[in-house]
């Protein structure tokens, strides 16, 4: 082998930096069944991300809940104002936590990224059809097996003939279709700020999300129960760190489900 072709293995790569770093730019990908330990990885996640800004993300966090909190104060129109912004103001928070894991750093003004990025008006329009479907599937369950009992009691009058298992049948009801709501909001949000995805699109994928993991999801609710409970203990002080956490672990949950 001549001089000319011999390859010195301490020469810098003949590869472009630029697409290297082209190739670990994250990708977007359908939703993908992931391990069941990984589920108890998202926490993990999203304490590594906490650990970047501890102080600014027990802020930011803590800021929205106090602004939920006197808006709902408010008789009506506080409570509709809620249901809109709380919705795009977490989206600002996963925001911050994908500015992070690209290298930045967080803002208090990620708290309104969403509006200033453009995408506030659709997870407020989000918001809001989440709100009436959410109304409507708890309503008919009620209404339709437990008329003869539950209605009546709640306008102070007296039951007809009582039903006990058609109350637990509605019952039964709105906890399986609360539960299949809760997954179409999940992963939702993030799938908006962050993906551009349009509102139905989000929700679908979502739903497809949590579905193909349900054991990972499962263990994750487990892992957050048990450090609920840890946070809880010291005078309930441990939440300051804790609420953070589970709003990052949503944004982390999501990266691990829905990137490569």
């Amino acid at each position: 082998m001549s001089q000319d072709t011999a390859v010195n293995p301490y020469d810098a790569p003949a590869a472009e930096l630029d697409a290297a770093t082209a190739s670990s730019e994250i990708r977007f990908c359908p939703p993908k069944g992931i391990r069941g330990g990984e589920g108890f990885s998202i926490f993990g996640d999203a304490w590594q991300i906490f650990k970047q800004a501890p102080w600014l993300w027990i802020a930011t966090t803590f800021s929205l809940f106090i602004l939920m909190m006197l808006l709902s104060l408010i008789p009506i129109a506080g409570q509709i104002a809620t249901a809109l912004l709380v919705t795009p103001m977490a989206a600002g928070l996963y925001m911050g936590a994908e500015e992070i894991r690209n290298g930045g750093s967080l803002k208090f003004g990620h708290l309104f990224a969403a509006f200033s990025s453009g995408k506030g008006g659709r997870l407020m329009g989000f918001a809001v059809v989440y709100l009436v479907l959410y109304i409507v599937a708890m309503a008919v369950p009620l209404l339709a097996l437990g008329q003869g009992n539950l209605l009546p009691l709640l306008l102070g009058q007296e039951a007809g003939n009582f039903n006990p298992a058609g109350m637990m049948a509605g019952f039964a009801v709105m906890m399986i279709v609360g539960l299949a709501l809760s997954m179409v909001y999940w992963f939702a949000v993030p799938l908006i700020a962050l993906q551009d995805q349009k509102m139905f699109q989000a929700m679908g994928n979502s739903l497809k999300g949590c579905l193909k993991n349900i054991w990972p999801l499962t263990l994750y609710g487990l892992a957050m129960m048990f450090w609920m409970i840890v946070a809880m203990i010291p005078l309930g002080l441990g939440l300051f760190v804790m609420i953070p956490v589970l709003y990052i672990s949503c944004y982390t949950g999501y990266r691990r489900i829905f990137t490569e």
